[in-house]
């Protein structure tokens, strides 16, 4: 028999996840005309431009896309670097950045369709 607490659990962490690709997207689509690199440069500016998102930029741009709030923020900096900061250097690189771009599918607000409706637009 599962366990509901741990299913719970990991669903939770799930929305979170999405939740935080979804309003990252969003940012860089509004505010860097949708270019990943663009925004991830503008962040890596706050920490000294070397290449890397530390924890204060990593605030900021949580700030920025609305992830969590004034209580919570400190929790997410503190996930979102466990989870992305592949290398335990205390900062997130470019390619660590990207990845939680890859494998994420669109949202409609992104696209203007339904998922999984890949009719051409007219």
């Amino acid at each position: 028999m599962p366990n509901p607490a741990i299913d719970r659990k990991e669903i939770l962490v799930g929305a979170e996840e999405e939740e935080l690709k979804i309003k990252i997207r969003k940012l860089v689509k509004e505010k860097f005309d949708g270019e990943f690199r663009k925004g991830f440069d503008h962040y890596d500016k706050i920490d000294g431009e070397d290449s890397k998102i530390g924890s204060s930029a990593l605030e900021q741009l949580l700030t920025d896309a609305k992830v969590g709030n004034f209580l919570t923020r400190t929790l997410w900096v503190e996930g979102v670097m466990k989870v992305l900061d592949k290398d335990k250097d205390g900062a997130i690189s470019w390619d660590e950045f990207a990845s939680i771009l890859e494998d994420s599918p669109q949202t409609k607000e992104e696209t203007g369709k339904e998922p999984g409706d890949d009719t051409p637009d007219k």
